[in-house]
């Protein structure tokens, strides 16, 4: 469990003041306290409010922030609500594509 960073709340301003759905932040951000997601390593967050809502069904919101991290790489952030829109998940995901290879095929 650790403090939001600079840049983890310059993001999910960003996103909240963007979308068109009555985000909440239950909380100021220099309060919250969020942890990192397993993912590996790609920096997505999930925001702590309380002990017991951790394993509750999320949705996703409706803006996304595109930028290059500092090894050049695009990264796509969204974030995820709960049913009562509560700003809940940071997900950064970083754009790298590979060739795919046709399954059954020689």
């Amino acid at each position: 469990m650790r403090k939001l960073t600079q840049q983890e709340t310059y993001f999910i301003t960003e996103l909240v003041e963007k979308s068109k759905i009555p985000v909440v932040l239950p909380k100021p951000l220099n309060e919250v306290y969020c942890e990192d997601i397993n993912d590996g390593g790609m920096g997505s967050i999930r925001i702590l409010y309380k002990e017991a809502d951790r394993d509750i069904l999320l949705k996703a919101g409706d803006v996304q922030i595109n930028y290059k991290d500092i090894d050049n790489t695009l990264v796509n952030i969204k974030f995820l609500i709960d049913e009562n829109f509560n700003f809940k998940e940071l997900d950064f995901f970083k754009l790298i594509f590979v060739t795919s290879k046709k399954m059954g095929c020689k």
